[in-house]
């Protein structure tokens, strides 16, 4: 059953996305290769989210735990672990390489209609000698203030060199937490 949140509730969603936490944890840095050339504008791969997961626990690039369900008791953090690839790197005057990406994060009920959204929840500005290839984010999120519900959390990587974007999505479910009692 899906249960879509009153005008009550997006007033909740839009205090929490204050509260949205991202950042990139770690780089994946690479030296170029004949495989594994520099992605100017307009070549290499496009710019996609590889991996988008829940995850019990993230250590670093591609050393996460895995979370199987979308589901949160109301209060729980969920983990979200982001590997992306395909950004653009422009040499600057300095013979520096740099890299411009920022991550928004959008709260959408099951339908799609978006409820709430957070732009630069990630940002990721940098000038490296060396060429870069992946990268991966990690997303937290207190589930506390959010109302019982059905949600989908739709993640936008911009690529501010290259002027594109990629989204991936995630089902997210806040279910009323579970107590013990003691007595």
């Amino acid at each position: 059953m899906h249960r879509t949140p009153c005008p009550i509730a997006v007033t909740i969603l839009a205090l929490l996305l204050a509260a949205l936490a991202g950042t990139v944890a770690s780089a994946v840095e690479t030296p170029p290769t004949a495989s594994s050339p520099d992605h100017p504008i307009g070549e290499g791969p496009p710019l996609q989210i590889r991996s988008c997961r829940y995850a019990a626990s993230i250590e670093g690039f591609g050393l996460y735990t895995p979370r199987e369900s979308h589901a949160y008791p109301s209060g729980e953090t969920a983990r979200i672990y982001l590997e992306v690839e395909g950004f653009a790197l422009r040499m600057n005057q300095d013979t520096l390489r740099e890299i411009r990406l920022a991550l928004d994060v959008r709260f959408l009920s099951p339908e799609g209609e978006r409820l709430a959204a957070k732009r630069d929840v990630v940002t990721f500005h940098r000038e490296l000698r060396s060429a870069l290839h992946d990268l991966y984010f990690t997303v937290t999120l207190d589930t506390e203030p959010l109302p019982v519900g059905e949600y989908l959390l739709q993640f936008v990587l911009r690529d501010e060199i290259a002027r594109s974007s990629a989204r991936a999505e995630l089902p997210l479910a806040v279910e009323t937490a579970v107590t013990s009692d003691d007595g």
